[in-house]
């Protein structure tokens, strides 16, 4: 089909589709088949172009919408381009009002900036150029002084000084008058050196023979006191008869010594013998040998030694379980002390009854802060600001009635955006024919028309936001329906979640975004986050437990399938793993669940967690 297609052309090719299918229906035969299926193409074509066109329509509005939204912003820009052009023209006049004389009253700001920085420069040039003529004054001074002086202490040395003569020359006749005085010092000191160090050499040579000679005296005096044959022996030889004699005296030393320790050895054998013979016949034990006496009295001394040792243990460890006993003692006391004092307050007379009590207290502040959530959650779905207000609204509402009425709402709006569509699609042919006609009465029909049209535009537009407003009531009831009669499958969510991050996080919950609903995990602390906001690690952790509320809703409705997981842990801690570990063997409790890792680890933790688990080793 070409052309322009209207609503009325869809709605006729729509009823002949209608009237043929009711016709094969009736006769199922060849020819009404294919008369059906003719329509059916024809009725697809026509909702095709129709949908094109009011495409285009919409594409064309929001084109007009921008290039509004462009001009306003482009005359916006303009007013503030002239601001801005009217306050540089002010800048400028102040600026000419307060430059220096001698300068250009046109100067632009830069060219005023860079006039200050070459002052400051010559400024700073003009102040180093008369401290450095303040110095020079002063060195030439000095400079005067100083070759007065150097020129009286030449005359004074007798030196013939020139009149007149500069610095430079009077300068280098003191150096080389200073260098020969320097000379002759030198000359003077050293020769005073050479003849103190030649007299110290005489003085010591005199000691060294006086001493040789009296070292020779005795030498000969000493052989002269040794038998026959050693007089006048030279001193080689004598060193040799000496040493000799040195070792003879060291071996009787070495002699003596040993026939000392065998004779206390001896003595202390004996007594060690006598010893052990007086010990045995004590103990009762033969004591003939007293080798073999030595090694009974061994063999008695370590068995008494590991008694002794065995008592001392024993007798630590009944003052440990003494003390350890003590301290059970006391702490039971106190825990009956307190046990008495929590049933004097809850009225009861045993410690189950108590313990019933306490797990009811828990479960009631469990269930005050659901049912406070859960408030806070119906009143803002239905815009109420208590949650009698919420259920005085939900009074006398029907889930199925309200599903319905969605429905229809929702079709109503659909219809109601296709008929806005066709409308903007009209008006903007409209238009072109208005632009198209000459100077006729043709424009006065037109802008009739384009007024009827408009008045035909802005019904619908109403008709069309009641509609939106009435599904959004639906949709904030069928929410405040959906959040009071959560599933049992979030909730099992929710425990998995809670138990798999121990505690960190308090459970799930599910919020509405545009027209579909997130899911939104609840930390301990009371903040919330979006699933896509967690962690990578959380995130899992929160895909693990949907999976296993999951397993267990389809576990309860129809045999299940082995639940087959691929090293999931692996970005959990030891901890959250050992929670994990503990539902996967509550799921193994209704079906199958295999675990497949690489980390042995995990395994000790699976093995400690359920001792039932079997491990297959694979490869």
């Amino acid at each position: 089909m070409t052309g322009q297609v209207t609503l009325e052309d869809a709605a006729r090719v729509r009823a002949a589709r209608e009237s043929l299918w009711a016709a094969h229906r009736a006769a199922l035969s060849t020819a009404t088949a294919e008369a059906f299926e003719a329509a059916l193409r024809q009725d697809d074509q026509v909702t095709a172009a129709l949908a094109r066109a009011q495409s285009a329509a919409l594409h064309r509005a929001e084109a007009d919408a921008r290039l509004a939204a462009l001009e306003i912003s482009r005359a916006r820009h303009e007013t503030e381009g002239a601001a801005a052009v009217a306050r540089m023209a002010a800048v400028r006049d102040d600026l000419a009002r307060v430059l220096p004389e001698g300068l250009d009253r046109s100067t632009s700001a830069e060219g005023l900036e860079d006039w200050m920085r070459r002052r400051e420069a010559a400024l700073e040039g003009y102040g180093a150029w008369q401290a450095a003529a303040r110095d020079l004054a002063g060195a030439v001074r000095r400079q005067v002084a100083a070759r007065d002086a150097l020129a009286a202490g030449l005359a004074a040395s007798g030196q013939d000084v020139a009149e007149g003569a500069p610095l430079a020359v009077l300068a280098a006749q003191a150096r080389v008058l200073l260098e020969r005085a320097q000379g002759r010092a030198a000359l003077v000191e050293a020769r005073e050196a050479a003849a103190l160090d030649l007299r110290r050499r005489q003085e010591a040579q005199a000691r060294a023979q006086a001493v040789m000679q009296g070292w020779r005296d005795d030498w000969q005096a000493a052989c002269a006191r040794l038998p026959v044959g050693v007089d006048g022996a030279d001193v080689a030889l004598m060193g040799g008869v000496l040493d000799l004699l040195q070792g003879v005296e060291q071996a009787w030393r070495e002699l003596r010594g040993l026939r000392d320790r065998i004779g206390k050895m001896q003595a202390n054998r004996a007594a060690f013998e006598d010893a052990v013979t007086a010990l045995a016949g004590r103990l009762g034990l033969p004591g003939n040998d007293p080798a073999a006496s030595w090694a009974a009295l061994r063999a008695r001394q370590r068995v008494a030694l590991d008694g002794q040792a065995r008592r001392h243990a024993v007798q630590n460890k009944l003052t440990e379980g003494a003390q350890t006993t003590q301290a059970l003692h006391e702490t039971l006391a106190g825990i009956e002390a307190r046990l008495a004092a929590f049933c004097a307050y809850f009225d009861c007379d045993e410690v189950q009854s108590l313990h019933q009590l306490v797990e009811q207290a828990g479960r009631r502040q469990v269930l005050a802060a659901e049912r406070d959530r859960l408030a806070r959650d119906i009143c803002e779905g239905m815009g109420t600001d208590s949650l009698a207000d919420a259920v005085a609204a939900l009074d006398g509402l029907d889930r199925p009635a309200l599903a319905a009425e969605r429905e229809g709402l929702i079709a109503a709006q659909q219809r109601q955006a296709q008929e806005l569509q066709r409308l903007y699609a009209e008006l903007a042919q409209a238009q072109g024919r208005i632009d198209a006609v000459g100077g006729d009465d043709a424009v006065a029909r037109l802008q009739e028309e384009r007024q009827t049209l408009l008045l035909q535009i802005t019904e619908e537009a109403h008709a069309y936001l009641r509609q939106r407003l009435g599904i959004a009531a639906v949709d904030h009831a069928l929410q405040g329906y959906r959040d009071s009669h959560r599933s049992a499958m979030m909730q099992r969510a929710s425990d998995a979640f809670r138990t798999i991050t121990r505690g960190d996080y308090s459970g799930l919950a599910a919020q509405p975004e545009g027209e579909r609903e997130v899911l939104v995990a609840m930390a301990a602390t009371g903040a919330s986050k979006l699933a896509r906001d967690l962690s990578k690690g959380t995130r899992f952790q929160l895909y693990l437990a949907l999976r296993v509320a999951g397993y267990h809703e389809i576990a309860g409705a129809r045999d299940t399938v082995p639940f087959i997981a691929d090293d999931i842990l692996e970005t959990f801690d030891d901890d959250r793993a050992a929670e994990t570990f503990a539902l996967l063997s509550g799921m193994a409790g209704v079906g199958q669940v295999i675990y497949l890792t690489h980390h042995r680890h995990l395994c000790d933790i699976a093995q400690r967690i359920c001792p039932a688990v079997r491990i297959h080793a694979l490869g």
